[in-house]
């Protein structure tokens, strides 16, 4: 069976990269759910025409998830004893929508599995760059040349800002945030990510209005009034600053305008 290449990959691996693969990280067994999740991605997929081969062919085999991000995955699929004479065994890449238990089939076959989709880190990570070069980029993910939708993907990342204010998500909150992240408040006080970290309010029943966003050299730029749903006639001007670090977003400031009486 050789190697088959998708078309499906830009948009799973702009959703699946949200956290950064670690270059020399290793993998893990799949959990039992995350097996069944990917055992089922494998029988439906199209790739390799995997949705027309009997399923009484082929067991899914072993399965590891790169220990970097999670959010890729290497299955075998191994050819049962009936059908060893017409059905080769072979190796699948796969990987999984940021925020999701959804598992896409980006590469199936017997040999550079994944090498053109997958970041060097991962397939480094899953044995398969030891002898030549395989995978893309540096170890990372690379930033998008551009977003289908900036005001769109603007919305999101300010939706998860204001969802890892919240204090269980105190750990999320700060691998989102960048290294030099700064606050500019309207009352000309500011905050460094450390100080921020250490109190910062929440943000329930929160609206978003995104304005404008614009998108260059992997840096998202978005004009937006957020306000709380609970507390009526306050609006705040804000500017939220984004960059693709390492395979995934990290935010990098946020400036807050005096209150207004209405949306723009």
């Amino acid at each position: 069976m050789k190697r088959t290449s998708l078309t499906a990959l830009v948009g799973v691996v702009a959703l699946g990269a949200a956290v950064a693969p670690a270059m020399g990280a290793s993998v893990v067994n799949a959990t039992a759910a995350q097996k069944t999740a990917i055992t089922a991605a494998i029988h439906s997929t199209s790739v390799a025409g995997f949705n027309q081969v009997p399923q009484a062919n082929y067991t899914v085999g072993k399965t590891v998830v790169y220990a970097g991000s999670k959010y890729w995955a290497r299955a075998s699929i191994n050819a049962t004893a009936a059908s060893r004479k017409t059905f080769q065994s072979s190796i699948a890449v796969l990987a999984r929508a940021a925020g999701t238990n959804t598992w896409t089939v980006l590469d199936i076959g017997t040999a550079e599995v994944g090498c053109a989709v997958a970041p060097v880190g991962v397939m480094t990570a899953f044995g398969q760059a030891s002898t030549r070069p395989c995978g893309i980029g540096n170890g990372y993910a690379a930033a998008p040349a551009s977003l289908a939708n900036p005001a769109t993907t603007g919305w999101q990342l300010i939706n998860r800002f204001f969802t890892y204010l919240q204090p269980a998500n105190q750990s999320k909150l700060a691998a989102f945030l960048s290294n030099s992240w700064i606050i500019k408040r309207a009352n000309l006080t500011s905050s460094d990510k450390t100080a921020y970290l250490a109190s910062h309010p929440t943000y329930d029943n929160a609206g978003i209005l995104v304005n404008e966003a614009v998108y260059a050299n992997g840096q998202l730029s978005v004009n937006a009034t957020n306000w709380q749903t609970t507390v009526p006639n306050v609006y705040t001007p804000s500017l939220y600053t984004f960059a693709w670090v390492n395979g995934g977003w990290q935010m990098t400031s946020f400036a807050k305008f005096a209150d207004v009486p209405a949306l723009p």
